[in-house]
């Protein structure tokens, strides 16, 4: 078991990798699905059909955006206000986003990055001015 310190490392290891693969699979079911006369739809395409009319953030672009709005936590606050609430949790320094919540619209996988889409973005900006008591 070179790579993992302990058991509990590993089955995180392969959960998250569970995760990814059923991801995968609902986005080619996704395609298959809308396969038009033997044209496939490119993965640009599938993400702006998704929404075109906003463009899904990073987490460090999302902590500006609080921030103006009085929330006091930059990109690693942020990070850290995900993982304590259940939205994404943490293996090795590196976060990853619990698939329900991408299934529910609220995140992105863009190659390694963690994005939060527009739904996103009203949702968390509506939960973290509740919870700091700051009207919009």
């Amino acid at each position: 078991m070179s790579g993992y310190k302990n058991l509990d490392d590993l089955k995180k290891s392969i959960h998250a990798q569970m995760e990814i693969l059923t991801i995968q699979e609902k986005y080619v079911a996704t395609l298959e699905e809308n396969m038009n006369g033997g044209e496939e739809i490119v993965a640009n395409e599938y993400i702006a059909e998704k929404d075109s009319d906003a463009a899904p953030i990073k987490i460090g672009q999302f902590a500006k955006i609080i921030r103006d709005k009085g929330v006091p936590f930059g990109r690693n606050k942020i990070h850290s206000w995900l993982n304590n609430r259940g939205y994404t949790y943490r293996i090795k320094d590196k976060n990853f986003v619990k698939s329900e919540y991408i299934v529910k619209g609220l995140f992105e996988i863009r190659g390694y990055s963690l994005y939060i889409t527009p739904e996103g973005v009203s949702y968390f900006t509506k939960r973290l001015l509740k919870e700091f008591n700051i009207e919009e």
